[in-house]
């Protein structure tokens, strides 16, 4: 999926794997019930195995992840109308969460893949940043499209969730560069939206600054010789 490693703008380009996701079939050695795959289930492959997981643990929750580092190419267009957000978001809540996932191979379709997830985790890296993969498409609006998709998903889960008698989580994978919050993120925004969020603390320092300034990659607290600038949130 990434043949010219970080060099390669369209590394994420139909990049999915469809076959892993509902196609493979497990055997009894592998499962996570014991159980061999037989002929005819609707679906196999990964998303079975999160079925046979939450038959043994109820309370699990399990979010599907859109975006991450590879796959982030899109979100601003997709982010960019009123049009294209609620295209996007329907399209995210047919298939993952009403669970019509396409057939392909003897399997999938129409509602076969509900029930696996509970919601969404939006790993969009970055809104308005060219700190993302190469060729990943951005720009300025993207801070306030952001917040416009995050507030197209929400309502649009509640919905379902009510039709399920259910609650639909909405997450996201956030940044903690001062550059990245700054140029793309609504911060006293995106909190009133989402179930909750994960800040990429990882993110703090690494390899990627040439010449300093260096300090704790993932601090647990803000430490005092941090060479980072003080950043206000904003709106």
């Amino acid at each position: 999926p990434d043949p010219a490693g970080e060099d390669d703008p369209n590394a994420g380009d139909g990049a999915g794997d469809s076959f892993a996701d509902y196609q493979k079939s497990f055997d009894g050695s592998i499962s996570v019930d014991g159980t061999s795959d037989a002929y005819g289930m609707p679906i196999v492959g990964n998303f079975h195995q999160l079925q046979e997981l939450k038959k043994k643990h109820p309370n699990l929750k399990v979010l599907l992840s859109l975006g991450g580092w590879t796959y982030s190419k899109y979100f601003s267009d997709a982010a960019s109308t009123d049009a294209s957000r609620k295209k996007f978001v329907s399209s995210c809540v047919d298939m993952f969460i009403k669970g019509n996932i396409p057939s392909q191979g003897g399997y999938g379709g129409p509602g076969t893949a509900k029930g696996i997830f509970d919601g969404f985790d939006i790993d969009w890296e970055y809104p308005g940043s060219a700190g993302g993969h190469t060729g990943n498409h951005y720009k300025a609006a993207d801070k306030q499209n952001y917040t416009a998709l995050l507030q197209e998903f929400r309502p649009e889960l509640n919905a379902q969730g009510s039709a399920d008698g259910k609650t639909y989580a909405l997450s996201a994978a956030l940044p903690s560069g001062q550059d990245k919050i700054s140029q793309g993120i609504e911060t006293q925004q995106v909190g009133r939206i989402l179930t909750f969020g994960d800040v990429m603390t990882y993110d703090m320092h690494g390899a990627w600054d040439k010449t300093g300034p260096t300090n704790h990659q993932a601090p647990i607290y803000r430490g005092p010789t941090d060479p980072l600038s003080h950043w206000t949130p904003g709106y």
